[in-house]
């Protein structure tokens, strides 16, 4: 079930998987900062408005580089409270391009406090399989 959509970025919940599905577009080339903050905290408004456990996030189309500023504010106001509702998993399908990944990658890991497991895939069924895989949950 569709639950936000721009031309940014679509957010999906599929209740039978609790799951919450955040693809982006190629047209982030030219979203700003507001842009990418109201979305992201979008997410953690329809994580918490569906009782998701997981999140599924497709970053292949993602073209806007990720500062170091915006890092850190991403730890602070979407992960932490996606900590805080019991989030389970996140899996990331991301860009070939190394940079863009790479800005990714340091936006979690910039907290040590990091609750749950979150793994990087370039294939989207190996994400949703890991992603739904209950061990040690």
């Amino acid at each position: 079930m569709e639950v936000f959509n721009n031309k940014y970025c679509v957010l999906s919940y599929a209740d039978k998987s609790q799951t919450l599905d955040q693809i982006w577009s190629a047209e982030t080339e030219n979203m700003t900062i507001e842009d990418y903050k109201n979305i992201q905290l979008n997410t953690v408004k329809q994580f918490k408005d569906n009782c998701a456990k997981r999140i599924y996030v497709y970053l292949k189309d993602f073209r806007w580089p990720i500062v170091p500023d915006i890092q850190i504010w991403t730890n602070y106001n979407i992960i932490k409270p996606l900590i805080n509702a019991n989030i389970l998993k996140i899996s990331y399908i991301v860009p070939e391009e190394f940079i863009t990944q790479l800005s990714m990658e340091q936006t979690l890991e910039e907290d040590e406090e990091q609750k749950f497991p979150y793994k990087y895939f370039t294939n989207e069924k190996e994400a949703r399989d890991w992603l739904l895989f209950q061990k040690n949950l």
